[in-house]
């Protein structure tokens, strides 16, 4: 009897700790600026994934946070035309790599990039990586904006 209390309250605990965590959901820390007429949109995804899941990853272009995305999301953000890099916005985090990604950016044009973490035994590796525009859109399609 004391063996089938005991799981049973093993199993309450388990069930109540379950039920506390979640996902983290993503924010915007200022409104997005009015695009320009000849700005160009930079759409970057952060795909479902158990690996990280818990956690908002900041998103700086140019070294400026711009977003915080959740599991999950995707954010479109206009920029002006030239050269801009785009990477995971923070470095307080140790062992942690992170991998940037550049575009040049041409009026009117739509660029999509993707948000991965890839776990390893000590370290972990944050990726901004380019997409095509077909594979792009279909991801985006699976996931929510943040607005």
């Amino acid at each position: 009897m004391a063996l089938r209390r005991r799981n049973l309250i093993m199993l309450v605990g388990a069930l109540a700790i379950v039920s506390l965590t979640g996902c983290a959901t993503g924010r915007l820390p200022a409104p997005l600026p009015t695009p320009a007429p000849d700005s160009a949109t930079l759409i970057i995804i952060r795909p479902a994934a158990f690996t990280g899941g818990g956690v908002a990853w900041p998103l700086a272009i140019d070294g400026q946070v711009v977003a915080e995305l959740g599991n999950d999301e995707h954010v479109a953000i206009s920029v002006a035309p030239g050269e801009h890099i785009l990477g995971p916005g923070d470095k307080r985090r140790w062992a942690v790599d992170d991998l940037t990604s550049t575009v040049i950016a041409k009026p009117g044009e739509r660029y999509y990039f993707v948000m991965t973490l890839s776990a390893g035994f000590l370290n972990a590796t944050r990726a901004v990586t380019r997409l095509d525009p077909v594979q792009g859109r279909e991801l985006m399609a699976k996931t929510k904006q943040l607005e």
